[in-house]
């Protein structure tokens, strides 16, 4: 006998990834229970870039454009054109025919979470889950509640602990380790944003401009992107290779822009799994996406439309699992492998090539690969490395 309630799926996560899982699996008509920890609407530490193919999955999964991300404030900003620097050179500049955009993130979780709402799941926030059985399809509630489902997609980010029931967790926790990264970031508003003190070109500095700064961290980049409040400023890099040194980049890669932690607003720091994913990311009536299972770019660490499109794969084998009766973990699995490892892996590959050719100081080789590849790779970060990465059932 099923513990009261009983849902056909429980929703752990209520970011991007977990409403996208929400409204797919209303449109089944399947009843679906969304748990999330913090209450909306809550401050997320993120970049904020999200590219054309997130842009086209919004649009054809739920019928969301541009304009009205626009007109709700959620899109804060655009780049129509990316400078690469390799230390203090301009390697490579780029109009881009898609441009890309830059997001509020407690405004756009909010606002895909009133989808879910909206169609029709039923939402607890400010709802802690404390322990999970894959094999039942139970959790525990911090409360002391039992729920019950056919299936549960975990997405409870890269320090939760949905990803400690997958079997091959024990295997791989030290490699899940030692590829975090950390990232860190704060805005300037536009009023003291001024390029000239650090003598870099002017176009770095507008408004519709983004730049992308290799070398100012060990296996990482830096970034400045415009938003409507000012230019974001941040770093991202792996943790084992800059043990204690993170701020201090930041801080030097601040002092380009001729500005400090002092002049900026919001700074702050995030982990992300920077080239770690769990290809093997279900076990019995459990599956996990996004960040928990380590779904982003491992070139430029691009996590929203990996938390949408790993999300979306687990529904999907979530709706097959109910409808056949079988568990879902070998069908996500499966799509997984078909639909999305592929891209990742072309992306590893060259990052592996960026950071490692960095880390030996082969400067002028790499200024080479990104000048000559730099529109391939721009397209490909922008829609995809595959055919299939968006593909629609």
């Amino acid at each position: 006998m099923c513990p009261d309630p009983c849902y056909d799926v429980i929703v752990v996560g209520g970011g991007p990834a977990g409403s996208a899982a929400s409204i797919i699996l209303r449109t089944e008509k399947l009843r679906v229970l969304l748990l999330e920890k913090s209450t909306f609407p809550r401050d997320k530490p993120c970049g904020g870039c999200i590219s054309q193919k997130t842009v086209t999955f919004l649009s054809e999964r739920f019928d969301t454009s541009v304009t009205e991300l626009r007109q709700k404030q959620v899109i804060t900003g655009k780049a129509d054109s990316v400078d690469i620097w390799i230390n203090g050179s301009n390697v490579f500049s780029h109009t881009l025919d898609i441009p890309f955009y830059f997001i509020n993130r407690a405004l756009y979780d909010s606002y895909l979470l009133n989808l879910a709402k909206e169609a029709g799941t039923e939402v607890h926030e400010g709802t802690t889950v404390l322990t999970t059985d894959p094999i039942l399809g139970t959790v525990q509630l911090a409360d002391g509640r039992v729920i019950q489902s056919s299936v549960i997609i975990g997405a409870d980010g890269v320090h939760g602990n949905m990803r400690f029931y997958l079997p091959s967790y024990s295997q791989e926790k030290d490699t899940w380790r030692s590829n975090l990264a950390i990232g860190i970031k704060g805005t300037i508003p536009w009023d003291r944003w001024n390029s000239k003190q650090a003598g870099l070109r002017p176009d770095c500095c507008r408004p519709s401009h983004a730049g992308l700064f290799f070398g100012v961290v060990p296996y990482g980049y830096g970034w400045a992107f415009p938003h409507r409040e000012g230019v974001q400023l941040g770093i991202g890099g792996l943790i084992r290779k800059n043990r204690g040194k993170l701020r201090e980049h930041f801080i030097r890669f601040l002092r380009l822009f001729g500005t400090d932690p002092s002049e900026m607003a919001n700074i702050r720091g995030y982990p992300l799994p920077f080239g770690m994913v769990h290809a093997d990311a279900g076990y019995k009536r459990l599956l996990i996406a996004g960040d928990a299972a380590g779904y982003i770019d491992p070139l430029m660490g691009e996590g929203i439309f990996y938390a949408h499109r790993t999300w979306e794969l687990a529904a999907l084998a979530a709706i097959d699992g109910i409808r056949s009766g079988i568990l879902p973990d070998i069908m996500y699995q499966k799509y997984l492998r078909e639909f999305l490892i592929p891209d990742i892996r072309w992306m590893k590959i060259y990052s592996d090539v960026i950071y490692t050719g960095l880390a030996c100081h082969l400067d002028i080789i790499i200024s080479g690969v990104i000048h000559l590849s730099g529109p391939y790779i721009i397209h490909n970060v922008s829609n995809g490395w595959g055919s299939e990465i968006n593909k629609v059932w």
